[in-house]
């Protein structure tokens, strides 16, 4: 594994187990902080231990599983998977939207009635598709390959079968994957990291 989930960074309202290959968008671990503590205070998440480097060519595959208990209300979060500058990580609730960072959302959206899937950089949207319906007991699995060439600078994103979209990342800087996870009242989250090699 070129990465795992980090669990010395995971926000205290969220759970990284088993070797920091799965994430749940839950608590299992004590409120309570300590000064020595590097959780995030902000972000509902974590980052990757290591960072995309200048140079290197990277792949990772994420499962992702979500089941909804409660109907969500306008635009809640149910996740983030995306790539963000250190810096940038715990500066608020997720890191779409700032610079440097590139998001893959699953978002309520008004305008669909569902959950969708929403590739985002700088509050714009890139790539948009409705996951599930907005309706108790809905389920959603699906396996995302993710290919990140700090080389060229470039983020693909694909699903079981095709390729959702390209983002051009070109930065001087390492790059962090992350993920978050929102809304447990409302729907239960969990993501398998199930691979993450060097290419180069």
């Amino acid at each position: 594994m070129n990465f795992t989930f980090d669990n010395q960074t995971a926000h205290s309202d969220v759970t990284v187990r088993d070797e920091g290959r799965i994430f749940e968008n839950f608590s299992t671990i004590s409120p309570k902080r300590t000064n020595q503590e590097k959780r995030y205070i902000h972000f509902k998440g974590t980052r990757g231990s290591l960072p995309f480097t200048k140079g290197g060519v990277f792949t990772y595959e994420i499962d992702v599983q979500f089941w909804v208990k409660k109907v969500l209300g306008s635009r809640e979060l149910l996740f983030e998977i995306g790539l963000a500058l250190e810096s940038a990580i715990d500066n608020r609730l997720h890191v779409e939207g700032q610079p440097n960072c590139w998001s893959m959302i699953g978002s309520q959206h008004p305008e669909c009635d569902g959950l969708c899937l929403i590739i985002a950089h700088e509050g714009q949207s890139i790539f948009h598709e409705k996951m599930v319906n907005n309706q108790t007991d809905c389920v959603f699995s699906k396996s995302f390959r993710f290919r990140v060439d700090m080389k060229k600078g470039i983020w693909e994103i694909c699903d079981n079968n095709r390729k959702l979209c390209s983002l051009d990342i070109r930065t001087e800087n390492p790059l962090y994957p992350v993920i978050s996870g929102y809304n447990p009242a409302s729907v239960l989250m969990k993501a398998e990291l199930k691979s993450s090699e060097n290419e180069i």
